[in-house]
């Protein structure tokens, strides 16, 4: 005979497999392709080109700044390594910052769907009312 701890163990590993199934752990190079396909992505293929091109100026910058041979010159491509270097990273942050915001939006989405699966509907509509009573306050 099983023990109720068993049965419990069971049960729940049977709906956390229910669940894998239905939303398999994603890999990074998903979420990016994932990112470009999405609604943001006529801004991700504009922001990935931007980022190509400053990434070769970078390397234009950082070759002339070490051939570069009187102070003056070697101040003024240093300043431009510099801001390419600057516009880069923040061109590459914007992209990482979407691929997150859409990881996150996934995983409220699968929430929302464990929420259902295990409350039952007294406790959603409770649930529902708190957060536009919330929603509400926010914006009044």
């Amino acid at each position: 005979m099983t023990s109720i701890d068993e049965r419990i163990k069971r049960e729940l590993e049977r709906e956390g497999s229910e669940l894998e199934s239905r939303f398999p752990d994603e890999s990074i190079p998903s979420l990016v392709s994932a990112s470009f396909k999405g609604a943001m992505r006529s801004w991700m293929w504009f922001v990935g080109g931007c980022t190509t091109v400053l990434g070769a100026v970078t390397v234009w910058t950082g070759v002339e700044f070490v051939s570069a041979t009187g102070l003056e010159d070697k101040l003024v491509w240093g300043v431009w390594l510099l801001l390419a270097i600057i516009l880069t990273s923040f061109f590459e942050m914007w992209c990482w910052m979407q691929v997150n915001r859409l990881a996150t939006k996934r995983e409220i989405e699968r929430l929302d769907i464990v929420i259902r699966h295990n409350a039952g509907g007294e406790e959603i509509e409770a649930l529902r009312l708190a957060i536009a009573d919330l929603s509400t306050k926010l914006k009044g």
